[in-house]
């Protein structure tokens, strides 16, 4: 009988240390109908400071003693100090101490029976969007703003900022994006232009572009959150992490088994179909593309959709509550999303402010009969060209003109937009009206033109000039 070895037993690893400094370790255990397969990794420990031999590497079948017997000649001709023999009781010893570790271990039974959950503690990270543990799926069409969104949360997890949102965070902590979709580039772009002159501490956003699938990177993404102190991450995506067709249930289950053992809150960004993208029915996107078992594994989900006819700079996202296992009810918010880039192109800054989601069937039915706000303005300015008017009376005529609530900081941020591109002009006085570059090609109005007495000044004299922006 062979020497009783060391061992360590973790929930995902077993590793063995015989007194002669061979070691074992096993892991990635996969139950196949052949039988209990794990990768082995067999090395000999030098000691401190120097780099352990590799003897052999090789995904076993716990179950079959003929698989053992091969490895332990391979193993007996790569390190002869231990005979064959040897090898092969040790084989046969790890193998049985594993696959009952498998079979019988894992967390203990628990008496639930007096237990009492404490009901002080926040069940939310961010209300109404993250739970404080476990996977969330975030949704929606392409280019409807999902990853932006879930790296705003991140954000103000990592700072703490209310005003990133308008949620305050129930912890602060580090935060980690997953990215099998884009680049690091794209994310600091956008992190930057998020934050929009707030800081966040340094090592409290990490990123790591993935290479291949969450079950193979499982151990190296818990290594990172015990490393960092993660609190929450985001998995961009859940198609693309799987590394198979998101139709596939064993993939999908086993790719939200992982997001769950991580211990933290996780979001992972998922996709509508072609064909829930063109529905207009809301029922039918309320799971998103992929095997059902991605919904039935999240803890939480959340759809998001943009609304249609909205301006490059300025858009409108709807976030559909459609799962949740803390409590019931359907729940729906909305944010305005402004966006404003830098004269070469770059996305310079990113503003959420929150939303009245009771326009969402007129807006998302709208279709193309709706304007957009900027549309609304020069129409507004157009209708006497040769006057000016102020942020407010530009407000009621845009509020007017789409029957839809619309506030001043949305007035002055197109109008601070269209000042850049040449559309609008403000006058010393605080006015607007349409610039040289306007659409209507009419000449600007004169000084004595301006001095005529109209409808429109009228109105400026009871509502006055606007400093700002």
């Amino acid at each position: 009988m062979t020497d009783a070895p060391q061992m360590r037993i973790q929930d995902f690893s077993h590793t063995y240390r015989w007194s002669d400094a061979v070691m074992i370790n096993v892991e990635r255990f996969e139950s196949r109908k052949e039988g209990l397969f794990a990768e082995c990794e067999f090395r000999i420990d030098k000691g401190p400071g120097v780099e352990d031999e590799i003897l052999e590497h090789s995904n076993l079948n716990l179950s079959v003693s003929s698989s053992r017997k091969t490895l332990a000649k391979n193993l007996a001709m790569s390190w002869p100090a231990v005979n064959l023999k040897v090898w092969e009781q040790r084989l046969k010893y790890f193998s049985y101490k594993s696959k009952h570790e498998y079979r019988n271990g894992g967390a203990p039974a628990l008496d639930l029976s007096q237990e009492e959950p404490d009901l002080t503690e926040e069940s939310m990270l961010l209300d109404g969007l993250l739970p404080k543990y476990g996977a969330t799926i975030q949704y929606g069409a392409g280019a409807s703003g999902k990853s932006m969104f879930a790296l705003a949360q991140l954000l103000t997890i990592a700072s703490g900022d209310e005003s990133i949102l308008g949620i305050a965070p129930a912890i602060t902590g580090p935060v980690m994006y997953l990215d099998w979709e884009d680049d690091s580039r794209t994310v600091t772009e956008r992190k930057r232009a998020i934050l929009n002159g707030r800081s966040i501490p340094k090592g409290s956003l990490i990123y790591r572009q993935m290479p291949r699938s969450i079950v193979d990177a499982e151990d190296l993404i818990k290594k990172d959150i015990a490393e960092h102190g993660i609190v929450a991450l985001c998995i961009d995506s859940l198609g693309l992490c799987m590394n198979s067709d998101p139709t596939d249930a064993s993939a999908t289950i086993k790719a939200m088994n992982v997001a769950h053992r991580l211990g933290i809150s996780a979001i992972l960004i998922s996709h509508l179909s072609k064909q829930q993208t063109l529905s207009k029915d809301l029922a039918e996107k309320m799971s998103p593309f992929g095997s059902i078992y991605g919904t039935n594994s999240a803890r939480y989900q959340l759809l998001v959709e943009v609304a249609p006819q909205y301006s490059e700079e300025e858009k409108q996202i709807f976030v559909h509550n459609t799962k949740a296992n803390h409590h019931s009810g359907f729940t729906r918010q909305s944010f305005t999303v402004q966006f404003e880039n830098t004269d070469n192109g770059w996305l310079d800054s990113v503003r959420y402010e929150r939303a009245s989601s009771r326009d969402y069937d007129r807006m998302m039915n709208a279709g193309n009969q709706e304007s957009s706000v900027k549309e609304c303005i020069i129409d507004a300015l157009e209708d006497d060209p040769h006057s000016s008017a102020s942020v407010e009376s530009l407000m009621y005529s845009v509020r007017d003109a789409l029957n839809r609530e619309i506030t001043t900081a949305q007035i002055r941020s197109e109008l601070s937009r269209g000042r850049k591109k040449g559309l609008f002009i403000k006058t010393d006085k605080g006015f607007w009206r349409l610039d040289s570059g306007n659409k209507t090609g009419l000449p600007q109005p004169s000084a004595s033109d301006a001095q005529q007495p109209n409808e429109t000044q009228d109105r400026q004299s009871h509502l006055g000039g606007d400093e700002s922006p």
